[in-house]
């Protein structure tokens, strides 16, 4: 306005020098277009109050803050509250008057939306002009950055200039309220001598719910020239559904019977979004279930929130749980009721599994709460039967807390009159057969026996064989409601099986198998079973064709399972010594080949062709039941021959003693030709499965056929830095498809690693300082049976003996061939 009413007092001047008598006229040098130039500068003086476009102006009052002679003590004058809401950003126009010490100018305040010191007022953080704040628990002062014109603050000096500036400057507070939950503080304050001032500040704060932001004065004031909101310099964030709930903290235990039990204790909970993000809730956000707190034991509380990351209610709450463990002093532990059956039948060393059908347990705490205890509960144990005839005690332990309880029942073993299968469960289809059981017509005629299968696949379990005694078949009926034979067409199938439980009850079972023979052309075949959990249930064939009412027997096979047959009216197989068919010794051989130079064999059973010898003379295969001697471990110098007595092999037929044998080794030279050059860097610097320098750090593929082992030998040198500085077996098919990959030290990967059976003897404190200057032999054997192993025989570097084993490898017998590989090593092959 002055500069204004200047222009326009110069116009009258000249006006009026131009009306004076005698004098010249006084003529102003006046642009032409004046008129132009004064609208120009009364619109550029007018912008400077004019909004953004997308600016909400707020009235402002007071618009001084605090009293102007800077009296007004710390907390007692406020201004107004500006109010921000989510991705909103508030712009304030002040002028600031500070009065002697750095902290006497502006004070800024940002909080929850509620007026102070009422329900609900909290304050996120209150920052001050001086580089200074406090806040809840998210504060952080090293987040607050403050310069003079780029200049940090420093000595007192510093200071001395920044309480100068800062009296009278200009300043433009903005507040953003960004959308993901922080408030983003800008102060930038313009000294009258045009030097700036710059503070800044962020802050977590509510993603959804206002903030409130209010300027305080203490020994200053503050004048508030005008306030807008506008949208946020943040974008929006898409909001976000709460898909899970981690509690971590809660308490692992509380006493039982307190007033008030406190289960929460200082837990936090944790809730994850759809977009990865995560945030911790408080309590008074969650619902939670109320755990039974009458009786003691294992309690778990569920949490739920159902709140999208923007506080909007979702459909589906996020859901997690944690537990705790409710402790009283434990008395006793009851038996409430016997088990139902407590006879079990044993053959050979089988483990004896506990049948706890028909047995309750219950936990006596005290105050006489008691609680029931399950059988499959982690907290109790159960001590293992005992593998002799007689009465045995099973001791049951339960320990819920640090202080554990027993009790005890017995059970009654008794020898059965023979098994079918091996106790590894491992027997092969039509392998093992019980002898034919005559059916009279007119009569039935049983086999019952107790069961362990592995209990994969439906028909891992006795199977029943309707046959003349001369073996022809007249139906074949597995326990799962499937058969065949000519007699098997006209049956008529019936049970009561619960399917979504029958395959895991097919071990520890009890099985009957009766067979009827009608007289008239027909019989019945019939299991009756008892689960392991307790229920019942049948399998019936009716109307099987027999087209010889006079000549009906019943047999049982096995198919990856043991039966021990309860003793009964039935011939014993192998009580008749003059059965021409008794096996009476047994025949083992097995072929290995030395590739190149190899001197060192490490054979596994896979390799193993036995032969049953009878009482006739006359000489059968044994696919499966026999077992190969620990000591199958043969080390020889190179030398090609036959070894006899290499290793036992033992047998032990139905109804019979163990049969053992020796077997013999035949050593041959293979055709394949060796790995003549070095594997590896001479510097170690050999990566995995990698060319360095020139050296390779697989070797070249040599084939194994069904029923043989070859064998190659080596010498590493090794930087000993980790243990799988070593060699390593890659197994695979002719087109490069593994099998796995197996390291020396006890590691491996591949589809047929986590079946196989992994076993060695390193001392691991010593293992990676001793490969260096090692003698390894490697054997891989690929069995008749689509099985292999791969053993390694190993003179480490201070001349210790140790050994890897990887058996019952899962293969296609008539495709396999393996190499060597390495890394941080090299491997100089014999």
């Amino acid at each position: 306005m002055q500069a204004k009413n200047f222009l326009i007092g110069c116009l009258c001047i000249s006006i009026l020098a131009s009306g004076c008598k005698g004098l010249e006229p006084y003529v102003i040098n006046a642009p032409e277009n004046l008129d132009e130039e004064i609208a120009k500068y009364k619109a550029e003086k007018e912008a400077e109050n004019v909004l953004p476009d997308d600016a909400v102006a707020i009235e402002v009052s007071p618009s001084v803050v605090g009293a102007e002679d800077n009296t007004s003590g710390w907390w007692t004058a406020w201004s107004q509250y500006f109010t921000i809401p989510s991705a909103k950003k508030l712009t304030v126009n002040f002028i600031n008057y500070s009065g002697e010490g750095n902290w006497n100018n502006w004070v800024l305040a940002t909080t929850t939306p509620a007026e102070r010191g009422a329900a609900g007022y909290a304050e996120y953080f209150v920052l001050r002009a001086d580089n200074y704040g406090w806040g809840d628990g998210n504060y952080d002062g090293a987040r607050i950055s403050l310069d003079i014109d780029g200049s940090a603050p420093g000595d007192d000096s510093w200071w001395a200039v920044f309480r100068e500036k800062m009296n009278g400057a200009t300043a433009t507070a903005v507040i953003d309220h960004a959308s993901e939950g922080t408030a983003y503080v800008s102060v930038v304050a313009t000294a009258l001598d045009g030097s700036v001032i710059t503070e800044t500040y962020n802050h977590p704060v509510s993603f959804s719910d206002d903030i409130n932001v209010f300027f305080v004065a203490d020994a200053a004031h503050i004048k508030i020239e005008n306030a807008f909101l506008s949208p946020s310099d943040y974008p929006v964030l898409p909001d976000s559904d709460p898909v899970s709930i981690t509690v971590t903290g809660a308490p692992l235990s509380i006493p039982y019977g307190e007033a008030e039990p406190d289960y929460w204790g200082n837990a936090v909970a944790t809730v994850t979004f759809e977009d990865g993000s995560s945030l911790a809730v408080p309590k008074e956000e969650l619902n939670i279930t109320e755990p039974d707190l009458s009786v003691p034991g294992t309690k778990t509380v569920v949490v739920t929130y159902s709140y999208s990351k923007k506080g909007v209610l979702v459909k589906k709450p996020a859901a997690g749980y944690y537990t705790f463990e409710l402790v009283a002093d434990l008395e006793s532990l009851d038996i409430v009721s016997a088990p139902v059956a407590n006879t079990y039948y044993y053959y050979e060393n089988q483990a004896l599994a506990f049948r706890p059908y028909g047995m309750a347990l219950e936990a006596r705490y005290a105050g006489g709460v008691t609680i029931p205890v399950a059988f499959d509960d982690e907290k109790l144990t159960i001590s293992p039967i005992e593998i002799k005839e007689g009465e045995q005690t099973v001791t049951f332990t339960y320990k819920p807390g640090s202080e554990a309880i027993s009790t005890s029942t017995t059970v009654n073993t008794v020898k059965g009159g023979f098994a079918l299968g091996v106790p590894t469960l491992d027997s092969a289809w039509w392998t093992y057969f019980a002898p034919n059981l005559t059916v009279p017509a007119g009569q039935s005629a049983s086999y019952e026996m107790d069961v362990y299968s592995v209990a994969a696949e439906n028909w891992q379990a006795p199977v029943a064989i309707l046959r003349k005694a001369d073996n022809t078949e007249y139906a074949v009926v597995r326990i799962d409601n499937y058969g065949w034979g000519d007699g098997y067409a006209t049956a008529t199938l019936t049970s009561d099986w619960n399917w979504e439980l029958f395959k895991p009850m097919l071990t520890n079972a009890h099985v009957k198998i009766t067979a009827t023979n009608h007289g008239d052309g027909t019989a019945d075949v019939r299991y009756d079973v008892l689960w392991a959990n307790g229920e019942t249930h049948f399998q019936q064939y009716s109307g099987i064709t027999v087209t010889d009412a006079a000549d009906v027997t019943l047999s049982v096979t096995v198919d990856n399972c043991y039966a021990v047959f309860i003793p009964g009216d039935y011939d014993v197989p192998g009580d008749d010594p003059e059965d021409p068919t008794r096996i009476v010794n047994l025949e083992a051989s097995a072929q290995t080949y030395l590739i190149g130079g190899a001197k060192y064999i490490s054979m596994s059973k896979e390799n193993v062709q036995v032969y049953a010898i009878h009482a006739d003379e006359s000489k059968s295969f044994l696919s499966a039941g026999y077992s190969v001697s620990d000591s199958f471990t043969a080390v020889r110098d190179g030398v090609v021959g036959t070894y006899q007595s290499a290793y036992t092999v033992s047998y032990t037929p139905l109804g019979g003693t163990a049969i053992v044998a020796d077997g013999t080794l035949v050593v041959s030279q293979s055709s394949q030709a060796g790995q003549t050059t070095r594997v590896g860097a001479d510097d170690y610097s050999s990566g995995w499965w990698s060319e360095t320098e020139g050296y390779l750090t697989i070797s070249k593929d040599w084939t194994v056929a069904a029923g043989e082992s070859q064998s190659v030998s080596l010498t590493l040198g090794s930087d000993g830095v980790g243990n799988w500085h070593s060699p390593s077996v890659v197994l695979r098919k002719a087109d490069g498809t593994e099998y796995l990959v197996v390291r020396m030290d006890h590691f491996g990967w591949g589809t047929a690693y986590d079946a196989c059976t992994k076993e060695s003897n390193w001392n691991w404190d010593v293992f990676a300082s001793r490969l260096n200057g090692s003698k390894i032999g490697i054997t891989v054997t690929v069995g008749k049976n689509n099985t292999a192993s791969i053993r390694y025989h190993v003179i480490d570097g201070a001349g210790e003996t140790h050994f890897q084993y990887y058996d019952n490898i899962a293969v296609d017998g008539a495709d396999v061939m393996f190499a060597v590989a390495t890394e941080g090593a090299y491997m100089d092959f014999d």
